[in-house]
């Protein structure tokens, strides 16, 4: 195994996305994508209900068709921030990702993590945070148990998890009196 991907967290407010594909995985991905404001365009010759809905409350652009080169090649320059490649076919996929390469946008392959510039993350928000996590690509079910734990131990009312940072505080400030005293 290759060293782990560097997390970084990017301003996509406004940026352009290409989803090539509107299968479930693509669903999933336009619905992380917008909520932090990216310019989503899918294209696909069929769509699940939730991308039509998002195209006909014009939210997205659905462009009803499949995939070639030069929905990306023939693009103006820069207009691509990057690109999901996420069919249902293997060779397609692959397809996009040399073209995006060529072009040097960064690109995802949802079925071969080797393929990948960046891994596509799991994200939460709780209290004001954005956690995004992933495993690399080697297990996103326990990634998603981990999402689920996360949500699930911030989803406790703010007066506990007040009382339990206060307690866990004093606790601390006590420790570090013990140590400065040499306790």
């Amino acid at each position: 195994m290759g060293n782990p991907f560097f997390p970084v967290f990017i301003d996509i407010s406004d940026k352009k996305i290409l989803v090539v594909g509107a299968g479930q995985i693509a669903v999933r991905r336009v619905q992380t994508l917008l909520r932090f404001g990216a310019d989503v365009t899918v294209i696909a010759p069929e769509a699940r209900e939730e991308i039509r809905e998002l195209a006909e409350k014009e939210i997205i652009c659905w462009i009803t068709k499949e995939f070639c080169d030069s929905d990306i090649t023939e693009a103006s320059e820069n207009h691509w921030y990057m690109v999901l490649a996420t069919t249902d076919k293997p060779e397609v996929n692959e397809q996009i990702v040399r073209v995006c390469r060529k072009k040097a946008i960064l690109s995802n392959r949802s079925d071969k993590k080797e393929d990948c510039d960046f891994y596509f993350p799991s994200v939460t928000e709780v209290e004001g945070v954005v956690i995004g996590m992933n495993s690399g690509g080697t297990d996103p079910g326990r990634v998603k148990a981990v999402r689920q734990k996360i949500e699930k131990t911030f989803s406790v009312p703010s007066s506990v998890m007040e009382e339990k940072t206060c307690y866990t505080r004093k606790k601390y400030q006590n420790n570090l009196e013990d140590v400065s005293n040499g306790k």
